[in-house]
């Protein structure tokens, strides 16, 4: 649609002149991505209509309660084309010259409003295909004048747009429990609250403008370093509290907090009490995996076992069964302990950690009780420092690795004494030259 020659003036006036085409069925995160460009659009062409302020043309964007909720104020009514004044015969030219002046505003606040919705309306509907719009259409003209924006909007969300309610409460409990990174600027918590509430809109779970300012000031506590903030904030009175204030509020103490340190404001107890929480979580993870790869690992060097004992050439009689049995078993059982070991050593790796971070968030380091837990903590890991020597390679561990096995890598035995060979095996493989031999645990070769 061809814009009229005012539309096409502002239209030079806009940040975003040309929006995003959107292909296919619109989703949530389109429909919402065009409505913020529209809304910054709308915001920076000023506005001479009552209620309208610094929010400008906003008010084309939003029903009257959304725009109320927003900015606090009255909803702006739609102006309405003006009549020219009836000159009366005893006019003076005085009054004349008021009258038209006075009508020359009028006409011109009500002819850059529709200029805006103009302009605001055929940017949408350009955005995405034009059989997604066609529903809305008129149908004997098939225009969309008889249209507000927030209607469109409306109809896209909730026609095309649609949302779980389940995810609306997963996304609550993820901007509560997210630590917010004031290093940021604090606007970007300001818009993932809006975003949440046109998401909690389309899933037909609308919160009201109090529950959204509740669910911000509960975020902003748990930062817990806008306390003077917060209390200005409790002693205002209830009418000032509205959406537009409360982000001007904050994002002033937010600038103050910043003010006052040349460094970055670094954690706050709430992200240190979820550092803890994060790190219980990779303990739990990584004890989880370290038994599951322990014990695949110990079910392959089985079977390996198995099928090279099974290709050995014992002699039949019950004493060399017997030494093969007595062989085995005391292989797995040093297999088993080595694993016991760097498991346990591992735990206390991990527990160690843990116990740094509690020390950070619940007193100094070496008071009352951290202290206790630390000598405790310390005293474990010395424990595991004096035990014999364990040698790593991922999740295996060997005790002595002096000796070179082309099948084995690093051992205790070179490739000639090796009891369970590979099919390729050469016993006259060395470190110095492995003939393509493996190099497990070679990097951690020590001679005794």
């Amino acid at each position: 649609m061809e814009l009229s020659t005012l539309a096409t003036e502002l239209q030079k006036r806009v940040p975003h002149r040309v929006l995003p085409k959107q292909t296919g069925k619109p989703q949530f995160h389109q429909i919402r991505e065009i409505q913020k460009l529209l809304e910054e659009n709308a915001g920076i062409i000023d506005s001479d209509l009552p209620n309208t302020g610094e929010f400008n043309h906003l008010f084309l964007m939003k029903s009257p309660a959304e725009y109320t909720a927003l900015t606090g104020k009255d909803p702006v009514v739609m102006p309405e084309s003006p009549d020219r004044p009836e000159i009366q015969n005893n006019a003076t030219a005085a009054r004349i010259a008021q009258m038209d002046r006075a009508y020359e505003r009028e006409k011109k606040v009500y002819d850059t409003t529709m200029a805006m919705k103009e302009f605001l309306t055929n940017q949408l509907t350009t955005a995405f295909e034009p059989k997604w719009i066609q529903p809305l259409r008129h149908p004997v003209t098939r225009q969309l004048n008889h249209r507000t924006i927030s209607e469109i909007f409306h109809f896209f969300y909730t026609r095309y747009g649609k949302i779980k309610s389940s995810t609306v409460r997963e996304r609550e409990d993820e901007l509560l429990t997210t630590p917010v990174d004031l290093d940021l600027p604090i606007i970007i918590l300001f818009d993932d609250i809006e975003d949440f509430r046109v998401l909690a809109q389309s899933a037909k779970v609308a919160k009201s403008s109090d529950q959204i300012m509740d669910l911000t000031i509960t975020i902003l506590k748990n930062c817990g370093c806008f306390t003077n903030a917060l209390i200005a904030w409790k002693n205002l009175p209830q009418a000032d509290k509205t959406w537009a204030r409360l982000r001007t509020h904050f994002d002033k103490a937010h600038e103050d907090l910043q003010d006052v340190s040349d460094l970055p404001i670094g954690q706050t107890p709430f992200q240190q009490v979820q550092q803890v929480n994060a790190l219980k979580e990779q303990i739990h993870a990584s004890v989880k995996q370290d038994v599951t790869e322990q014990l695949l690992m110990l079910q392959d060097t089985i079977q390996l076992a198995l099928q090279k004992s099974a290709n050995q050439n014992y002699p039949s009689n019950e004493n060399s069964d017997n030494t093969a049995v007595a062989e085995l078993k005391s292989f797995f059982q040093e297999q088993i302990n080595n694993l016991k070991a760097a498991h346990h050593q591992e735990v206390a790796t991990l527990r160690n950690q843990l116990n740094q971070v509690k020390e950070k968030v619940g007193g100094k380091p070496n008071s009352g009780r951290n202290r206790f837990k630390k000598k405790r903590y310390d005293k474990d890991a010395q424990k595991e420092d004096d035990t014999s020597q364990l040698y790593r390679e991922g999740p295996r561990v060997r005790k002595v690795i002096n000796k070179y096995c082309w099948t084995h890598g690093a051992s205790n035995h070179n490739g000639a004494e090796c009891q369970y060979p590979d099919k390729h095996h050469k016993k006259e493989a060395t470190f110095a030259d492995k003939m393509g031999g493996s190099t497990a645990f070679c990097q951690f070769v020590k001679n005794e």
